[in-house]
C-alpha cells in the first residue's frame, strides 16, 4: 500500500532510497540532516520504496491524453496533424522513446 503522496512521504522514501545518505538529501532539500531526521524520517521498507518510485501511468495514458487533446482542439476548428504520433505508439526503453 503506497502512503498518501505528500512531501513528508516523499522525503521519508527518499531517505531510504539514498540508503540514509542524509548529507546528499539535505543538499537536495535545502535543509539540514538534523531537520530531516526530526521532520521526515520514518520506518519504511525497501519494498515500499520500490513501489513508491516505480509508479507509472496506465499503459494507454498517452493515447488517452492524445485523444483528449484531439477532441478538445476540435472545438476551435483545428485538429492535430495526422503525422503526429502519440507517445503510446512508441516504447519507453531505458528512459528514451523508441518507435515500435
Amino acid at each position: 500500500m503506497i502512503p498518501a503522496r505528500n512531501d513528508r512521504s516523499l522525503f521519508a522514501m527518499r531517505i531510504r532510497h539514498l540508503k540514509s545518505n542524509l548529507p546528499e538529501l539535505a543538499q537536495e532539500m535545502g535543509n539540514s540532516p538534523r531537520e530531516i531526521i526530526n521532520s521526515y524520517k520514518r520506518n519504511v521498507t525497501d519494498a515500499e520504496v520500490d513501489e513508491w518510485f516505480n509508479i507509472m501511468p496506465p499503459k494507454d495514458y498517452a493515447e488517452l491524453i492524445y485523444q483528449h487533446i484531439q477532441n478538445e482542439s476540435r472545438q476551435f476548428g483545428v485538429s492535430l496533424r495526422e503525422d503526429v504520433t502519440p507517445l503510446s505508439r512508441n516504447a519507453l526503453v531505458d528512459g528514451a522513446l523508441m518507435p515500435v
